[in-house]
């Protein structure tokens, strides 16, 4: 290890771990090891002995299955291994552009999809927007019902307007949960359409003095959410 720092644990004088000990360490290892420099040549560590190995899924932490997008080798000692198969990864028969196609989903709760949507999981899947119930083997299920439900704001909300931030720098989200999803929603305010969203279906508001009223609708049909009411003041 390498410590740079004053004796009294005083700040340093523009001078961090990252250009100071790092680089005095990397100094010496670059002496002691010229050859390791573009990396270590053996990395081979050996299992633990009685361990037992398993595929594991890299997200879930199950058994990996053959639709598991990124498998790793782990080592459990017998009895801590886990039991459960990945069932968060399935092959899928759906309608695509050019007919039945064959493709990865990931069926996940509503909640959990924006951040699998922003952290661009992996190539190797599609986050699923639809239900299982919807990507049958044969062809999509028909809409018979949907459960709408407004997540942010929650009903009567009371938000404040700061007067010392610029007006156009204050809004709330509008966050829904739709299920079965849907490709688009549509979101009312004061009883007219605000904004057309993709799921999972977020948006923004820039906050208005007064009582305003939320809701998300299906497009082209009668599927709605109830209203939500929100005092700005």
């Amino acid at each position: 290890g390498v410590w740079v720092g004053d004796p009294d644990n005083g700040r340093m004088n523009r001078l961090a771990g990252l250009n100071s000990a790092a680089q005095l360490m990397k100094g010496v290892i670059g002496i002691l090891h010229p050859d390791e420099m573009k990396g270590l040549k053996d990395i081979t560590i050996p299992p633990p002995e009685g361990y037992i190995s398993k595929k594991i899924c890299k997200l879930t932490g199950k058994i990996a299955v053959e639709s598991s997008p990124e498998v790793v080798t782990e080592w459990f000692r017998p009895g801590t291994e886990p039991v459960l198969y990945d069932d968060l990864f399935r092959e899928m028969t759906v309608d695509g552009k050019n007919g039945k196609e064959k493709m990865t989903v990931m069926n996940i709760d509503q909640k959990y999809a924006e951040w699998a949507l922003t952290n661009n999981m992996s190539p190797n899947f599609n986050v699923n927007r639809y239900s299982y119930e919807r990507l049958a083997n044969e062809q999509p299920v028909d809409l018979e019902e949907c459960d709408m439900e407004i997540i942010e704001p929650v009903n009567s909300m009371k938000f404040i307007i700061n007067p010392s931030i610029p007006a156009d720098l204050q809004s709330i989200p509008l966050k829904a949960r739709i299920y079965p999803p849907e490709e688009q929603a549509v979101w009312y305010v004061d009883g007219r359409p605000y904004e057309v969203v993709d799921y999972p279906y977020n948006a923004r508001w820039k906050l208005i003095s007064g009582i305003h009223t939320f809701q998300v609708r299906l497009p082209y049909s009668n599927f709605e959410s109830e209203i939500i009411t929100v005092n700005v003041e």
